[in-house]
């Protein structure tokens, strides 16, 4: 079996979801529009990532633990 490679880091992942979920409650809570919300939050993250390359994990990993400013605002 393949094993699976984490795209983010898991404090970079929990700084989507937080952000996913910012997303929704501004939208008003709309059922149905969670994969919206998190395809947002991502973009927004990575976009942040590209606007802040200092984000990235010093190990050279291109994970970061560290939020864009982007998905911090709320």
């Amino acid at each position: 079996m393949t094993e699976m490679i984490p795209l983010y880091s898991a404090s970079s992942q929990a700084e989507i979801e937080r952000h996913a979920r910012r997303l929704f409650e501004q939208a008003g809570r709309p059922a149905g529009r969670d994969l919206d919300h998190w395809l947002q939050a991502e973009a927004e993250y990575r976009q942040g990532l590209r606007l802040n390359p200092s984000w990235r994990d010093p190990g050279g990993t291109g994970a970061s633990d560290a939020a864009p400013s982007s998905a911090r605002a709320a």
